[in-house]
C-alpha cells in the first residue's frame, strides 16, 4: 500500500509520522509545490483551512483521478467550507485530531481491502473472487492475489506470495499479451506440480492471471455453481469486445425448466 500525505504549507497534526511509518512507500507532499500527482493507494490531506485558492488546487490535482481513498485530518475548529471540500473529493473518511491513531491505521488499512475486493468484483464478477485461484497486475505490477491462491501456496498476504511464488516464474510473457502456458511449480507441500496459468486483459487494461492446476481427471461441479460461472464467463466475454468496432450484444438465457434440471443433474461432469 502506498501513501501519500498532502498538506498546505505546515503540517502538525500528531497522527502523521506514525500513520506514514505504518505504510510502505509514503511520500510527503506540501501542495503548493505540484502541479500534478502520481498515483497512489491512499491520499491522506491534512488541511487547516479551506481557502478558495486551496480548495481550487486540491480539486485541480485531483480531477483526473478516479476512485480514490482520500483521507481528510481536519482541526479542531473547522469551517463549513472545509466540510464542502471532503465531499467533492468523495473523502473516504474525516480524522479528528484526537482520534486513537492505531485505530485510525487499522481503519485505512481494511477500507483499502475492501475497497480493492470491490474493484475486482466489478472486473471479474462476485462468484469468480470468492472461487478462483488468480491475481491481478494494474501497470505491470502486482495488485491483488485471491484468497485461494493465497491458500494454495500458504501465503498470509500479497507480499509474501509475490516474494515466495512471482519471483521464482517468469510471466513476463503472460503481462505482454493474452496466453496461456504450463508451468511446474512448487507447491506449499514442496511438490513440483504443473500448473496452467492464462492471462486475460481486461477492459481497464488490467492483466488477470489465472492459475490451475493440470490434471487429467474428470471434476464435478455444483449444478447452481456451473450455471452461474457460465453467466459470469459469458458476460465477462461479452464486455471484453471492443464496442467500437464491433456491434454491442444481447443474449437473454431463460431456463423454464430448472427445478427439474437441479434435481436430476444435482453436479455436472467436466473435463479438467
Amino acid at each position: 500500500m502506498k501513501l501519500c500525505h498532502l498538506y498546505c504549507k505546515t503540517s502538525s497534526s500528531p497522527h502523521v509520522n506514525t500513520i506514514m511509518d505504518a505504510f510502505e512507500d509514503s511520500v510527503s507532499y506540501d501542495i503548493n509545490t505540484k502541479n500534478e500527482l502520481p498515483d497512489y493507494d491512499i491520499y491522506l490531506i491534512e488541511l487547516y483551512d479551506a481557502k478558495k485558492e486551496t480548495s481550487i488546487k486540491l480539486r485541480t490535482l485531483f480531477k483526473n483521478k478516479l476512485d480514490n481513498l482520500i483521507y481528510f485530518i481536519i482541526p479542531q475548529d473547522y469551517s463549513l467550507l472545509l466540510f464542502q471540500l471532503t465531499f467533492l473529493l468523495e473523502t473516504k473518511a474525516i480524522i479528528t485530531q484526537n482520534q486513537d491513531t492505531t485505530k485510525v491505521i487499522s481503519k485505512i488499512k481494511n477500507d483499502h481491502k475492501e475497497h480493492i475486493k470491490k474493484n475486482i468484483e466489478k472486473i471479474i464478477g462476485h462468484i469468480g473472487l470468492h472461487r478462483e485461484s488468480f491475481m491481478i497486475y494494474r501497470q505491470n505490477k502486482l495488485y491483488y492475489v485471491s484468497d485461494q491462491l493465497l491458500e494454495i501456496f500458504r501465503c498470509d498476504n500479497k507480499e509474501m506470495f509475490e516474494k515466495k511464488f512471482i519471483r521464482n516464474i517468469d510471466i513476463t510473457m503472460l503481462l505482454e499479451e493474452d496466453l496461456v502456458f504450463k508451468q511446474t511449480i512448487e507447491n506449499s507441500a514442496r511438490i513440483a506440480m504443473k500448473y496452467i496459468l492464462k492471462s486475460v486483459t481486461t477492459l481497464n487494461k488490467e492483466k488477470i492471471i489465472y492459475v490451475d492446476l493440470e490434471t487429467s481427471e474428470d471434476k464435478k461441479l455444483d449444478f447452481m455453481s456451473s450455471r452461474i460461472t457460465f453467466i459470469e464467463t459469458l458476460k465477462e466475454r461479452i464486455i471484453q469486445q471492443d464496442s467500437e468496432n464491433n456491434k454491442l450484444s444481447a443474449i437473454t438465457i431463460t431456463l423454464k425448466n430448472m427445478k427439474k434440471m437441479q434435481k436430476e443433474l444435482g453436479s455436472v461432469d467436466v473435463n479438467g
